[in-house]
């Protein structure tokens, strides 16, 4: 509680709120998810790593150029770092950077803010514990989380990230763009339905306009580089196509990529897809650029 106080107090975030039981499908879908897992055999894994009380998962590397700080996705109610230890393996040694997977809570036991909440404590922890490059990313609601942690941080006056890397980001949770329709047919992962039920669960009745749930919603003229990839086949392309607009808008460094014939979160999905491979070596070529800023500001 006197770690909630301080959040609160020092980032301006709404109060924790109680959530409500998973749903007996979501817990098994959970379940289902988590029962297929295969461990990893790299000696480079430290899971269960804390960052205050926010359990993690390191991806270590020798000499590592900078920490990077990943968010999962899952509509904020499914996913976890163990799940993307083998997305976060591949992202440490192709960027030769300390990959940090947050194990943040998930809806509907804990709903909005608890996420952000964890999402700040790991972010606050990871400057401490690793000083230099400090770059946040995230797939889908991980990538909308990364955006509403930086949101705070802008609100608080604070350090922003190094830079953002977003994948498929969903930062809109009105959920209302028009490419949900459009893309309906082409997108086996995501719709409108699974957003609505995702987002119902993750708000309960808070305003999804809010720019800490829904940073499309923001002011982002402070946001650091950032980098947005999204496929043009699946239904959060309007999200990527205006978070572009708005931070270039604001004249933030941006570089986005609209790739046609992947999935929703391909990077994360099909690692050796050839359009795989040419989005994780342009990650490495943004967290050297975001290193060497880094450095030149030091």
């Amino acid at each position: 509680m006197e770690n909630q106080s301080r959040l609160q107090f020092k980032w301006d975030l709404p109060s924790r709120r109680t959530g409500t039981p998973a749903p007996k499908d979501l817990q098994a879908l959970r379940a289902m998810i988590s029962n297929s897992l295969e461990d990893s055999s790299a000696t480079t894994v430290q899971d269960g790593l804390p960052l205050g009380t926010v359990p993690c998962v390191v991806c270590e590397v020798e000499s590592p150029q900078a920490t990077f700080l990943w968010f999962h996705g899952g509509g904020f109610r499914l996913g976890s770092a163990r799940q993307s230890t083998a997305f976060g393996e591949r992202l440490a040694a192709t960027t030769s950077a300390r990959v940090v997977l947050v194990d943040y809570e998930l809806a509907p036991e804990h709903p909005f803010p608890a996420a952000l909440y964890d999402a700040v404590e790991a972010f606050e922890e990871a400057r401490i514990r690793w000083p230099g490059t400090l770059v946040v990313g995230g797939d889908s609601a991980g990538g909308g989380l990364a955006m509403a942690l930086t949101v705070a941080m802008e609100r608080a006056g604070s350090a922003s990230p190094d830079g953002l890397v977003l994948l498929s980001p969903w930062c809109d949770l009105t959920a209302s763009a028009p490419s949900y329709d459009a893309n309906a047919m082409t997108d086996p992962l995501f719709s409108a339905a699974s957003a609505t039920e995702a987002a119902a669960l993750y708000l309960q009745g808070w305003d999804a306009r809010d720019p800490l749930a829904s940073p499309l919603f923001a002011r982002v003229s402070g946001f650091p580089s950032t980098l947005i990839f999204a496929s043009t086949d699946e239904v959060l392309l309007d999200d990527a196509r205006r978070l572009t607009d708005l931070l270039a808008g604001a004249g933030i460094e941006i570089s986005a990529h609209f790739v046609p014939g992947v999935r929703h979160v391909w990077p994360t999905l099909e690692p050796d897809h050839p359009a795989s491979v040419a989005a994780l070596q342009e990650i490495d070529r943004f967290v050297a650029h975001c290193s060497r800023t880094f450095m030149a500001g030091e």
